[in-house]
C-alpha cells in the first residue's frame, strides 16, 4: 500500500506536545522543525512569511532557502498539500548532493512521495534511488532512520507495481531496521505494508493463482505475528505520544488477517474503524485503500448496493494514484455490477480495468527493470564504501599504532591528552624508561633489542590490565608514558599502580632466547620511572605541564640508582 510511511515524508518520527524537549532548541531552523511536527499549519505560516521574506531580498540568510523549502514540504505533506511537489523540486535545484548528502535525501523522500501522489511511479523510484546513493555518504542515527524509511517507500513501490515477492524481500530488512531504530509508530506502517504483501499473494491477483499448501499455511502465519507485532507497536506509538499515531495501521492488519481467516464480521468492524481512523487525518491515499479493503469485505458478504458505493468514491483516488489498488478496485466494481445484474455498468467498469491492467503492466516492465539496476548500482557503491571505511580506518589505525610492539604511538598520546585536556580529566601520568637499555642495543644488537622492547611493552601493557581508562604508549626509543584517570585515587594508590607496572619489565624472562644468555643467566631488565598527577592544560606539546614534571622526577629515579619510581 503506497502511502504507508507518507506520513512520515522526513523520514523522522512525528512530534506531539507529549514530545517537545523540556529544553527548546535555540536554533531558528530547529525550532521551525519541531513546529512543523507539532503544528504543520502555524509552521507553514511562519515558513511562508520567511521565504516571501528572502525572495524580496530581507532578513535571512539565501543559503537557508532550501532547508526552508524541506520543511514547508514537509508541514504541506503532512496536510497533502500536493505544492509540496513544488517545493522539494525547488529545493533539489538549489542543493549539492554531494555537500548536503542528507538533506538532498530528505528532499528526494519527499518528492517521491508526492510523485506517487501524482501517480508518477518512474519519478517516484528514481527519486527513492537517488536518495539512497546520497544517503551512502551519510552516516549518523537521523541518516540510518531516513535509509529505513526509503526502503520501506522502495518496498511499497513495488507492491505497487505488483511485485509481491520482490516487496517481502525488501521488507523483510525494513522489519528488522524498525524494530533496532526502536519507532514503534515506522515498525506499525512496515508490519502493515508486510500483511499487505502477503495478503496479495495469498488471495492472487490479475490472473495469478493464490498460493497454496505449505507456502500458503507459511503465510497465514506471518500474517498472526506480523498483525500481532503492529497491534503491539501502536498501542507504544500511541503511549509514547507519537505524532499522528490513532492505531490505523494495525486496525488494518486485523480487518485483513479477519478477512484471511473468512471471519467476515471482525473484518467488517475493524475495517470500518481502519476507515474512520484514517479519515480523521485526511489521507486521502490510504482512505482510499482502506475503502478499498472495506468494499472486499463487503461484497463478500453480498452487501452490493454499499460496496459498489463505497467503490465509486475510491476510484477517483485510485485513478489518480495508479498501481495495483485502482485495478483491483475496478475488478471488483465489475464484479459487484455483474452481481447486481447490471450488466452495462460492469462492462463499463472492465473496460476501466483492462486499462489499469494494460498501464499496470507497461509500468511494471519498465520500472521493475530500473528498481532492479538501481539495486545493482547501490549494493556495489555499498561495497565499495566498506572497501573504502575498512582500508581508512586501518590506515589511521596504523597511523596510531606503534609498528613494533604494536602498542598507541606518540600520535595517540598526542591526541589522547587532547582529549583529557578539553574535558578537564584529572589525570595520573608516568614515564616508564628501561634503564641501560643503550648497552642492550649495543652488546646484542638492534635485532635482539628490538624482541626485547616487544616482551618488556606486552608484560607492562599486561599489567595495567583492569585499571580503568588506563593508556599505554611508546613515545619514544625506550620510553613509555602510562596515564589514567585518577578519580578518587590518592597518591600512594597511584603510585602502586604505576609501579605494578615498572616491576613487570624485571620479571620478564629472556631464558628462552639464547643470545641473551651468559654466565651470569638470562638478561635482567630494568626500568626508572617518574610520575604526577593533574590536568593537562598544554597537552598537544611534549612540553606540556604534566610531561615536565614527570620527566623531572624521572631524572631523580634515575640519578638516584635507576630501578625505582618517584613521584606523583
Amino acid at each position: 500500500m503506497r502511502g504507508q510511511q507518507q506520513a512520515d515524508p522526513g523520514g523522522r518520527a512525528h512530534g506531539t506536545r507529549g514530545d517537545v524537549p523540556a529544553t527548546l532548541p535555540t536554533d531558528p531552523l530547529a525550532a521551525l522543525s519541531l513546529l512543523v511536527d507539532t503544528d504543520p499549519v502555524a509552521a507553514t505560516e511562519q515558513l511562508d512569511a520567511r521565504l516571501a521574506a528572502l525572495a524580496d531580498g530581507g532578513p535571512g540568510d539565501p543559503e537557508d532557502e532550501p532547508r526552508l523549502l524541506v520543511l514547508r514540504a514537509r508541514a504541506r505533506h503532512f496536510r497533502r498539500d500536493l505544492r509540496a511537489h513544488e517545493d522539494t523540486a525547488r529545493a533539489l535545484e538549489l542543493l549539492d548532493s554531494a555537500s548536503e548528502p542528507l538533506l538532498c535525501a530528505q528532499a528526494l523522500n519527499m518528492h517521491a512521495i508526492s510523485s506517487g501522489y501524482l501517480g508518477d511511479l518512474h519519478a517516484q523510484l528514481r527519486c527513492l534511488d537517488r536518495g539512497l546513493e546520497a544517503l551512502l555518504r551519510t552516516s549518523g542515527a537521523e541518516s540510518t532512520r531516513l535509509r529505513s524509511v526509503m526502503r520501506h517507500n522502495l518496498a511499497v513501490a513495488l507492491y505497487d507495481l505488483g511485485d509481491a515477492r520482490g516487496a517481502l524481500g525488501l521488507l523483510e530488512d525494513a522489519r528488522r531496521e524498525a524494530r533496532s531504530l526502536g519507532h514503534p509508530r515506522q515498525q506499525e506502517w512496515v508490519l502493515m505494508s508486510s500483511v499487505a504483501a502477503a495478503s496479495f499473494l495469498l488471495r492472487g491477483y490479475e490472473g495469478q493463482p493464490p498460493v497454496d499448501g505449505e507456502e500458503r499455511d507459511a503465510l497465514l502465519a506471518l500474517v498472526d505475528e506480523w498483525t500481532d507485532e503492529a497491534v503491539a507497536a501502536a498501542e507504544r506509538a500511541v503511549a509514547v505520544g507519537e505524532g499522528m499515531a490513532n492505531r490505523r495501521g494495525a486496525s488494518w492488519c486485523l480487518a485483513r488477517r479477519a478477512q484471511l481467516r473468512g471471519d467476515l464480521d471482525a473484518a467488517l468492524r475493524h475495517a470500518r474503524d481502519t476507515v474512520q481512523l484514517v479519515g480523521t487525518l485526511g489521507e486521502v491515499d490510504v482512505l482510499a485503500r482502506s475503502r478499498a479493503l472495506l468494499a472486499e469485505v463487503l461484497l463478500e458478504r453480498g452487501e452490493l448496493d454499499e460496496a459498489e458505493r463505497i467503490l465509486l468514491d475510491a476510484t477517483a483516488s485510485t485513478d489518480r494514484l495508479g498501481s495495483v489498488t485502482s485495478v483491483m478496485v475496478w475488478h471488483m466494481l465489475a464484479t459487484c455490477r455483474e452481481r447486481r445484474g447490471d450488466l452495462v455498468g460492469a462492462l463499463a467498469a472492465m473496460r476501466r480495468y483492462v486499462t489499469a491492467v494494460t498501464a499496470s503492466r507497461d509500468m511494471q516492465v519498465h520500472s521493475t527493470a530500473a528498481v532492479n539496476a538501481a539495486r545493482l548500482r547501490r549494493e556495489e557503491l555499498e561495497r565499495e564504501r566498506d572497501t573504502w571505511r575498512r582500508t581508512s580506518e586501518s590506515e589511521r589505525r596504523a597511523a596510531r599504532v606503534d609498528a613494533l610492539t604494536g602498542i598507541d604511538n606518540r600520535r595517540s598520546f598526542t591526541d589522547a591528552m587532547a582529549d583529557h585536556a578539553t574535558a578537564g580529566t584529572r589525570l595520573a601520568l608516568a614515564i616508564v624508561d628501561l634503564d641501560h637499555f643503550k648497552a642492550v642495543n649495543d652488546r646484542y644488537g638492534h635485532v635482539v633489542g628490538d624482541e626485547v622492547l616487544v616482551r618488556v611493552a606486552a608484560a607492562m601493557s599486561a599489567a595495567l590490565v583492569g585499571v580503568a581508562g588506563a593508556g599505554f604508549y611508546r613515545v619514544g626509543g625506550e620510553e613509555f608514558v602510562v596515564t589514567f584517570p585518577v578519580h578518587d585515587l590518592d597518591a600512594a594508590a597511584v603510585a602502586h599502580v604505576v609501579d605494578t607496572v615498572r616491576t613487570a619489565v624485571t620479571a620478564v624472562d629472556f631464558s628462552d632466547v639464547p643470545a641473551l644468555l651468559d654466565e651470569h643467566g638470562p638478561l635482567q631488565v630494568s626500568a626508572s620511572a617518574g610520575a604526577t598527577i593533574g590536568v593537562p592544560v598544554d597537552a598537544a606539546s611534549p612540553a606540556g605541564d604534566l610531561l615536565r614534571a614527570a620527566d623531572r622526577h624521572l631524572y631523580e629515579a634515575k640519578r638516584s640508582g635507576r630501578d625505582r619510581l618517584v613521584g606523583p
